[in-house]
């Protein structure tokens, strides 16, 4: 799609498909962290900042999925596959056994993939829909992430009817590409699919995130230093939702105004 083209559709002035049942997000985008557990149940008694909390579990994190789960937040699981070399498929299957059993259920489980390249992700996404036995074994148990990562130019790439969340990972500029904000992301929202944008560490990025609408977001600052890091992202989600409610008010006396209906008019690339 056209750069111009885009610009038009995230003004709201155009819509490039129209809606089919597909989610907004109510609320600030969740913040997902994982370890820092006694910090996280600190912050989680904050009035101010458990509404934009959520926690994520990893092979490599000690963190016990069932504790977690009883927080009462959302929380998801990574498959710690950044590191290629260090990820172990034991661990993750063993963690994906105890997720399937937890007490509250996750929003989703990333499947492993192959970071910046999506057909080899693609692959591992059929390999593991098999090893984990399908519908019938543990993949039918859990709630999948398929990870987008570069090389995926085609929103018809991406098992929608498999998954249940899309993970925006791949390189900066794959996160911020025209395709990634303007047709990747509206399209897993118009399906209903949860989005999360990974490796989210500074306010530059939460801000692409927020205004593409994204449902939550990891970091390894939010990680590392969450007494630090959580209220000041949380604080950066809310002034930049206000500033997109402000845009959004704006724009919609603009097509009062011009008598313009959310549909009306068809961007073309």
């Amino acid at each position: 799609m056209a750069t111009a083209a885009c610009d038009l559709i995230q003004t709201g002035l155009f819509d490039s498909r129209p809606p089919a049942g597909g989610a907004t997000r109510e609320g600030p985008v969740r913040l997902m962290v994982s370890g820092a557990t006694r910090t996280m149940e600190a912050l989680a008694r904050a009035p101010s900042l458990r509404g934009a909390l959520g926690a994520m579990v990893t092979p490599q994190t000690g963190n016990s999925v069932s504790r977690i789960a009883r927080w009462g937040l959302p929380w998801c699981a990574d498959n710690a596959a950044f590191n290629a070399a260090r990820f172990s498929p034991g661990a993750f299957v063993a963690m994906c056994e105890r997720a399937a059993a937890a007490p509250a259920a996750p929003l989703f489980v990333c499947v492993p993939d192959q970071v910046g390249d999506h057909a080899c992700t693609a692959y591992l996404w059929e390999r593991w829909r098999r090893a984990l036995g399908g519908p019938g074994g543990l993949w039918g148990r859990l709630p999948w992430a398929f990870v987008a990562q570069d090389g995926l130019r085609d929103v018809d790439d991406v098992p929608w009817g498999e998954c249940s969340a899309l993970f925006i990972g791949g390189s900066d500029d794959f996160k911020g590409d025209v395709f990634t904000t303007c047709d990747l992301i509206p399209e897993a929202r118009r399906r209903g699919k949860w989005v999360h944008m990974g490796r989210v560490n500074g306010r530059l990025r939460l801000r692409l995130a927020c205004h593409s609408e994204v449902d939550s977001v990891d970091g390894s600052s939010l990680s590392r230093f969450p007494a630090t890091w959580v209220p000041r992202f949380a604080g950066y989600a809310r002034e930049t939702d206000a500033e997109r409610a402000a845009i959004g008010a704006l724009l919609a006396r603009q097509r009062a105004e011009l008598g313009i209906s959310g549909n009306a008019i068809k961007a073309t690339a």
